[in-house]
């Protein structure tokens, strides 16, 4: 459209740019925050090492497996992992009573008893799984010498008093 002098009019005016500098700061920053996420990602699905607050080990013993060193905790977490393997036939047992229990809730009218019957039967797969566990720690804790035997109370003990903080 031309004004009154009949010279065309001016486009519209154009939105201000960021400076170079900045736009290339802004994609660095994008770049950045995302290599984190996926840091963070990568590592809890992973297990995350020492970002992680427990552990495969861990979910036997807690404070107990803690206390042990880092590679007694290695040595531990891989014995217990082949004892998992050798009882995979527990696996599928756990999934079908798992599977029971939740027919056992649908049911109407409620049968209180079968749904307590079905957490017996998941406990006492649970229970399977927790005695394998704990036979490979007795088992590792066996071959301690009577020092180190002492110094795994030692760090039991201060597990103990750093959680209950």
């Amino acid at each position: 459209m031309a004004d009154q002098t009949g010279k065309p009019a001016d486009p519209q005016p154009a939105t201000p740019r960021a400076p170079r500098w900045m736009r290339v700061t802004l994609v660095m920053s994008l770049a950045l925050n995302l290599l984190i996420i996926g840091a963070i990602i990568g590592a809890a699905s992973t297990g995350g090492g020492k970002w992680r607050s427990g552990g495969h080990g861990d979910r036997f013993g807690g404070p107990l497996t803690r206390a042990f060193s880092e590679e007694d905790q290695r040595v531990l977490k891989r014995r217990m992992a082949m004892a998992a393997i050798s009882e995979r036939d527990t696996w599928g047992a756990h999934r079908s009573a798992m599977k029971n229990l939740a027919q056992a809730l649908r049911k109407t009218p409620y049968d209180a008893e079968a749904v307590r019957q079905e957490m017996n039967n998941v406990r006492d797969l649970l229970g399977q799984r927790f005695n394998s566990a704990q036979n490979v720690l007795t088992d590792h804790i066996a071959k301690m010498s009577d020092a180190e035997r002492s110094v795994l109370a030692d760090r039991l003990e201060q597990e103990l008093r750093r959680r209950r903080r």
